[in-house]
């Protein structure tokens, strides 16, 4: 598969996979998902410690996680409404976020780089939006750190970005750290607490942490907004 690997001191982080081609599917995954990929992830997301903050399906079996929504792997970037064409689900044509080149790919003491083009192709065909994305992958002490730019461009039409819940920027977190069936709880810049769909869904915020319980240890992840966006 074409993947590459982000691993911090031996340590393995997370893997940028990418390309449309086939992907093993676990045992029970939806055969209309086919095991493609219709958009870059990261994934697997491990802390510091090791535990996978992320679901393992479809790519990855973990005994009674849920199977839904084969589409939401890792962390992703994605929308479901760009000029009527849904780039949020798996497709095996168009319309799919298509990996186009690795520009820039560096590693260092305590943080890395990797940059990436990528076409947002509608189901004519035809090429919408140039992506170029830059990922820095960042040691700290307890805790990683992604900070991710998207630059996105229009190539050669209008491009019009509908209302949609299915968007933008996603992690599909693991079983145990969902606030209904694990031990998640929410928290946001606003002061927001569980439960999120009364008090957290549709508001902005700044920020907005999950935080559960697994192993014996507290764990969170957490989504920052850029100061200046």
């Amino acid at each position: 598969h074409n993947k590459i690997d982000v691993m911090i001191e031996g340590k393995h982080f997370t893997s940028y996979l990418y390309g449309c081609e086939n992907y093993r599917l676990v045992k029970g995954a939806d055969e209309h998902d086919k095991g493609f990929l219709a958009k870059p992830v990261l994934f697997p997301v491990h802390t510091p410690s090791g535990i996978a903050v992320n679901r393992g399906y479809p790519l990855l079996e973990v005994e009674g996680e849920e199977k839904d929504h084969p589409h939401q792997v890792g962390i992703f970037f994605a929308c479901d409404n760009v000029n009527d064409n849904g780039f949020w689900n798996n497709a095996t044509s168009s319309p799919q976020i298509r990996h186009a080149k690795v520009t820039k790919m560096k590693g260092g003491t305590g943080k890395g780089k990797l940059s990436t083009a990528m076409h947002w192709v509608s189901t004519s065909g035809q090429t919408l939006l140039e992506e170029n994305r830059d990922m820095v992958f960042i040691a700290g002490e307890d805790e990683y750190v992604i900070d991710l730019s998207i630059n996105l461009t229009a190539l050669d039409t209008k491009v019009v970005f509908k209302d949609t819940k299915e968007g933008m920027f996603a992690i599909r977190v693991a079983d145990w750290l969902r606030e209904d069936e694990g031990s998640g709880k929410y928290l946001s810049s606003n002061g927001d607490e569980s439960p999120v769909n009364k008090n957290i869904w549709g508001k902005r915020a700044q920020w907005v942490r999950l935080q559960g319980e697994k192993d014996g240890k507290t764990i969170g992840t957490a989504i920052f907004n850029h100061p200046t966006s």
